[in-house]
């Protein structure tokens, strides 16, 4: 499961503001996500889905171990449905088939260097922007450490952190 403090890491990474920024932008959502569903509206992030909320009205229940009636108050409920897009950026994300899986490389234990001019190049499978796109290694310019990557014997999407042939490409 993903703490807060790992978001905030990761758009501290991503962006480049400081960790402070992140957190206050994180509290700022939240607050607004809270106050604009107290107010009975419903709030859509594009890409991800909608926050709403639900009216349950008020109802007469038992208590279970004394059998005693008892009133429920009417509260809210908030809710989220996740958008379609959302959903089909998770699907892509799911490891290739069996038949798009590149290769294993022919070497028993690859360098951590870059392949050098005349050698055919490594291809990666690499998460841009939510979606698996195919690069050689030659056509990767630099890799976050938490960038997900896949192939060249590697069975499951790896953080580019973990892959000992990428590290000269990780900043």
């Amino acid at each position: 499961m993903t703490k807060t403090a790992e978001i905030m890491s990761y758009i501290t990474e991503q962006t480049g503001y400081a960790e402070a920024v992140s957190k206050s932008v994180m509290d700022a959502f939240v607050g607004f996500l809270a106050l604009s569903l107290r107010q009975g509206e419903n709030v859509t992030v594009k890409g991800l889905g909608t926050f709403s909320v639900k009216n349950v009205p008020a109802r007469k229940s038992r208590n279970p171990r004394t059998g005693e009636a008892v009133d429920v108050p009417a509260k809210k409920r908030p809710g989220f449905k996740y958008s379609v897009t959302f959903k089909e950026s998770i699907q892509e994300m799911a490891p290739l088939a069996e038949e798009e899986v590149p290769p294993p490389p022919v070497e028993e234990e690859i360098p951590p260097l870059p392949v050098e001019k005349g050698q055919p190049e490594r291809v990666w499978h690499i998460s841009e922007k939510g979606k698996a796109v195919k690069k050689t290694e030659g056509k990767i310019k630099s890799l976050t450490p938490s960038t997900m990557v896949y192939g060249n014997g590697y069975k499951t999407w790896t953080k580019a952190s973990d892959v000992p042939e990428l590290s000269y490409l990780v900043a």
